[in-house]
């Protein structure tokens, strides 16, 4: 009896086996004796069984499952299983001859790398399935069609999320899948185990006891009894926690059986040359790719180092030149310079060396598909780079020159601040003349940017801009493929505009029983490009040959790789004649190729995908792969596949949500696979409406503000099956922050359930035999996702566009012109720890920026679960603080519950800061630890006397009014801590800068007697100014009491008020007195004016505080005297 091999797969009993096969249970147990019960078979094993004479018999099919119920997620409706062409047998013979050398056509296989010569029958198969393909996906359809023309075609369930489990295989892959599902965090099982633990109230360590304190005190004591009751109850709670502990014990041990199959699902990844970084697979294409990108920030050091460029590479070539002339010469009269001649050879020869290798690692760059600075500032590399590298050169020369000047404007601000009270204040124009230079200078950068992306979109070869080398990080594998995959890409002649033609083998006769029979199967040669699968022919397996190749050889096809014979010109490109000469010096004439203009054409084509092996090999000109073929497939007809291609996408929408989407045009470089977003507001900015947050106020009423109008300016890059699910997909959305990195990304993930048919040919055993399956799932690691928050501010704050640093007529009126940008997507954070569940929205700080983060519904509608976090922009923060201080002065300086304490305290510095004629934006882009250092440097004791000189000569009163009619407390306490300092004598330097951008200064000498008047009136306006406001309603007077009462409570350096209020209060109280009753028998002009408004403003603020705190200003006659302190 002869036998063959049949790996059991999920779903199978003996009993299914024997009638597959044709025999019984009993001739099976005795054919496999390890069986030891005919009831229990696993997934995996090889058993033997009879061999059939003739094709198996069919196996009965199982009834339909019944349909999951509809979820909450859009269900894709697919069609019943495509049927398969039957066919007669056939045989594959790897060696079978042709029988004739004329033959019908030709094409060739980008996969396969081949020319294959086809007889008249497989031509018109293949011809017949590409026709069917190209019907089914048609561009004109609606994506949903599309979809379901694709699964028609068998061509949705051969890609497999890139994790390490889908190398095992057999046995092993059966027991961590089974893992996985029953743990599916288990990488993290500790992690998920201690929340239970947290969540049930119980130790994670029986032993673990609370830590007790030192019983000196009630408060220690109540610990220690709280610590001893906790023990006590979870002691009573015996049998929880002995399950509790089970379960740790047994996920313990799962991890460990689980990591040790992922340790031999990493040796395999390594054999197949894949490199598993951080999480993540990355293939050898991708690490490549790195090595080029750090050999050219090599190269680039060594040239700049050297301070080489064009302009220098050609002195020293034409200086090289002029002594090789010399020293013929000396040959002739003897008079060369042959010592230049040498010391040139000995140090400016190897210059030229250094260039080259430079010019050569930025070409090898580019041979990958990626463009860096030079490559990309060049109008046409093919004439050279020096235009390039100049232009690059402008652009680090602008960037170490705006570094410059925020270092010089830092330092302005740092000599000013950290001066003694000798020195002056910061004059309104101190840094206008920095801000200017680093406002053009970044108007240059930006252009040099933007130049760089228009030479690319003409670029007849389309490669990805590299605008930041340093920050290049290698793309990860985004999905595995089958190698079993059907869908097969060829050029044929003949075929008008259609460059390459893709065609599943499923619709290829004969060829689709095996793919559904191997679709049973689990995948052993996972991560090879070809699948090597049992075949009917005679017993004999296949390892050379793919199954498209063998189909081919059945049908008399014969076999050319196409680098066989010498058919490309000097340069590596294709050239169609040599090859036609090629066919007829070997007597093989090919119809479709008599025609001379047909040949032509198709030389054409192949010209864009065929080059010579060294070519080929070295630059990634054209991208074979499926899921680059997969893009080409989906894309409308193109007569160049370099050109780009642009069409009109799928609708754009913020994730979940319908209140807003818009078309995106999408550009496709077909010859790499990569597909591009571009750039779209969304929502227009038109359309975009007011945000609307509530919040519980001071005394826990709802209320309602305004955040102004949002849009998102985007631009994604799509790459391999994520390129591929954009173009299939009826409409994408911006997804909520993704929690493993914090980041908003795109989605098009959809599910799909099969009508009709059950699924039992067509299920990978991967997903297991479930009703729906994934069809786009998971391809955020395939795109890149870049583009900006922008912020039009409520109408009343953009009119204001004020702090104290701004300037008039800075913003025009225009409704255009509130736009802003407030922060870069790419830099979006994770939300802040800590931050309340129940808030729509936060403001926190994080890393040293302002982080605001939007809870999804808030943008997307109601029911979206998620949040977006944006990095504040120093372009946003002015707006971002005016609207923080209004709101904290209509919350009567209460803390804002959608602002965290940090972010509330670094807005107040910035605040003061700004009070002081700091230019917010600039101090802003400093970073946390300068605004800290300059914050405590201004709260200086000694600095009284120049602040109070800034408050009384700002220029624009009305401006600095503003502040501080809506000036947190914790900002303006510290500030009238300062103005209350002892007075000292200083000098003012004013500074005013001219028409021709010069620095001009006037020193001034202040006394200390008119430093305590300047700081009186200082006090006085700050009054003044907050009482004018306060009369307008009844409300503003209430919130100015509470505002400045918050204040006397707050004054000093940290703004925080202090543990007993009412003893800080009259302390505080008495200090402000005293200081403003000093020098009243002063025969300055206008101090006693300064102190009678002083008083009469007082008393319309804090009398009710007075009564409250038992504060008598009548008391302070003893000081007013003159004995006080001042």
């Amino acid at each position: 009896m002869e036998l063959d091999n049949y790996r059991v797969v999920t779903g199978d009993t003996l009993g299914d086996i024997a009638q597959l096969h044709g025999t019984t249970v009993a001739q099976l147990l005795q054919l496999n004796p390890f069986i030891r019960d005919a009831n229990y078979i696993q997934a995996g094993w090889n058993l033997s069984v009879p061999r059939q004479a003739a094709a198996p018999a069919a196996v009965e099919p199982t009834p339909p499952k019944a349909e999951a119920p509809a979820s909450e997620t859009a269900l894709l409706e697919l069609g019943p299983e495509a049927p398969v062409a039957d066919s007669c047998d056939v045989t594959f013979d790897e060696n079978a001859p042709a029988c004739d050398s004329r033959f019908a056509g030709i094409l060739y296989a980008t996969q396969e790398r081949q020319f294959w010569l086809l007889p008249e029958p497989a031509l018109d198969a293949i011809s017949e399935a590409t026709s069917t393909l190209a019907n089914r996906i048609s561009p004109d359809k609606p994506a949903r069609e599309r979809q379901q023309g694709l699964d028609e075609s068998g061509l949705l369930e051969y890609f497999l999320q890139p994790k390490l489990t889908n190398f095992l295989s057999g046995e092993d892959l059966e027991r961590a899948l089974h893992i996985e599902d029953q743990v599916p965090d288990i990488d993290n099982w500790y992690y998920w185990w201690s929340l239970k633990a947290q969540d049930l109230e119980l130790p994670r360590n029986p032993f673990d006891r609370p830590h007790m304190r030192h019983p000196f005190s009630e408060e220690n004591r109540e610990h220690n009894r709280q610590g001893e009751a906790h023990i006590r109850q979870a002691r009573s709670r015996q049998a929880e926690m002995e399950s509790l502990h089970r379960e740790r014990a047994e996920l313990q041990q799962l991890h460990e059986e689980w990591a040790a199959l992922q340790q031999k699902a990493l040796a395999v990844a390594r054999s197949e040359g894949y490199t598993y970084e951080n999480g993540a697979l990355f293939s050898p294409d991708a690490l490549e790719a790195r090595r080029r990108v750090q050999r050219y920030l090599q190269e680039r050091e060594q040239v700049m180092r050297r301070g080489l460029n064009g302009d220098v590479i050609a002195e020293i070539l034409a200086k090289g030149k002029a002594l090789e002339q010399e020293s013929r010469l000396c040959l002739q009269a003897c008079n060369g310079q042959l010592g230049k001649l040498n010391r040139w050879r000995m140090y400016d020869l190897p210059k030229l060396a250094v260039y080259q290798d430079y010019i050569d690692s930025i070409l090898e760059v580019a041979d990958y598909g990626l463009a860096v600075p030079e490559y990309a500032l060049t109008p046409n590399p093919s004439e050279g780079l020096a235009a390039g590298e100049r232009a690059l050169q402008v652009y680090l020369q602008a960037q170490n020159h705006q570094a410059a000047v925020t270092a010089r404007l830092q330092k302005k601000y740092q000599d000013w601040v950290r001066a003694t009270g000798t020195n002056a204040p910061a004059p309104a124009g101190l840094v206008d003349a920095e801000q200017r230079e680093w406002e053009q200078l970044q108007e240059l950068l930006d252009a040099l940017h933007k130049q760089a992306q228009d030479n690319l979109k003409a670029s007849p070869i389309r490669r990805h801009l590299l605008w930041d080398p340093e920050q290049f990080t290698p793309r990860p594998v985004e999905r595995l493929v089958r190698g079993d995959f059907p869908l097969r890409e060829a050029s044929l002649p003949g075929a008008g505009n259609k460059i390459v033609e893709a065609l599943s083998l499923f619709d290829l006769s004969n060829i689709g029983q095996h793919l559904k029979a191997n679709a049973k199967e689990v995948v052993d040669d996972l991560g090879k490009a070809i699948r090597r699968i049992p075949v009917n022919d005679k017993g004999n397996f296949s390892t050379t040959t793919s199954l498209f190749q063998q189909w081919l050889e059945s049908h008399g096809a014969i076999a050319i790789d196409d680098q066989a014979g010498n058919w490309f010109d000097k340069h590596g490109w294709f050239d169609v004649e040599q090859f036609h000469k090629h066919l007829q010096a070997r007597s093989i004439t090919v119809a479709q190729l008599e025609d001379a203009g047909a040949r032509q054409a198709w030389g054409k084509n192949l010209r864009q995908m065929l080059f010579r092996a060294d070519i080929r090999d070295n630059m990634r000109i054209f991208d074979p792969s499926p899921s680059a073929q997969l893009v080409r497939c989906l894309t409308p007809p193109q007569d160049s596949l370099h050109n780009g291609v642009t069409m009109t996408g799928p609708t754009l929408s913020l994730a979940g949500g319908l209140q807003t989407s818009v078309q995106a045009n999408i550009g496709i470089d077909l010859a790499q696979g990569v597909v591009e977003l571009f750039s779209i507001d969304l929502p227009s900015r038109a359309e975009a409406k007011d945000l609307m947050l509530s919040y519980l106020n001071h005394s826990g009423e709802q209320v309602q503000f305004s955040l102004g109008r949002y849009s998102m300016h985007l631009s994604a890059l799509a790459w391999g099956y994520a390129g591929a699910a954009m173009l299939l997909s009826a409409g994408i959305s911006l997804a909520p922050n993704h929690p493993a990195w914090g980041k908003p990304g795109l989605t098009a993930e959809e599910r799909a359930r099969r009508r009709g048919a059950a699924m039992k040919d067509r299920i990978d055993i991967r997903n297991g035999a479930n009703a729906e399956f994934s069809v786009f799932a998971g391809i955020q690691a395939g795109v890149s996702l870049t583009g900006a928050l922008n912020w039009a501010p409520p109408t009343h704050i953009a009119a204001l566009r004020t702090l104290p640093a701004g300037r008039p007529g800075a913003h025009a009126s225009s409704p255009d012109n509130h736009w802003l940008s407030l922060a870069s997507l790419n830099a979006g954070v994770a939300a802040a720890v800590g931050v309340g569940a129940t808030a729509q929205i936060n403001l926190s700080l994080t890393g040293g920026q302002l982080v605001m983060t939007m809870k999804a519904s808030l943008v997307a509608g109601p029911g979206i679960k998620g949040e977006y976090s944006f990095a504040i922009s120093y372009a946003g923060v002015i707006d971002l603080i005016n609207l923080f201080r209004r709101e904290l002065h209509r919350n009567h300086g209460k803390p804002l519950e959608w602002v965290t304490d940090d972010a509330a305290s670094f807005m107040s510095k910035l605040i003061a800061l700004g009070a002081n004629g700091l230019n917010v934006p600039m101090v802003y882009l400093m970073g946390v630890d300068t605004i800290m250092s300059l914050y405590e440097a201004l709260t200086d004791g000694a600095r009284g006397g120049p602040i109070a000189y800034a408050i009384v000569n700002y220029p624009n009163p009305a401006e600095l009014a503003q502040w501080f009619v809506e000036a947190t407390p914790a900002a303006l306490g510290p500030m009238l801590m300062t103005l209350t300092a002892a007075p000292r004598s200083f000098s003012v330097t004013s500074t005013t800068v001219t028409q021709e951008n010069r620095v001009r200064r006037e020193q001034e000498e202040i006394s200390r007697t008119q430093c305590h008047e300047l700081q009186q009136r200082a006090i006085g306006q700050i009054l003044e100014w907050i009482t004018a406001a306060a009369r307008t309603s009844e409300i503003n007077l209430v919130h100015a009491q509470h505002q400045f009462a918050q204040a006397c409570f707050s004054m000093n350096r940290f703004g925080v008020p202090e543990p007993n209020l009412s003893q800080t209060y009259r302390s505080n109280r008495m200090k402000l007195d005293l200081f403003m009753t000093a020098m009243r028998g002063s025969i300055i002009p206008g101090v006693k004016r300064v102190q009678e408004r002083y008083n009469s403003n007082i008393s319309i603020l804090l009398a009710k505080h007075d009564s409250m705190h038992e504060y008598n200003p009548d008391d302070n006659h003893f000081w007013a005297r003159g004995i006080g302190p001042f």
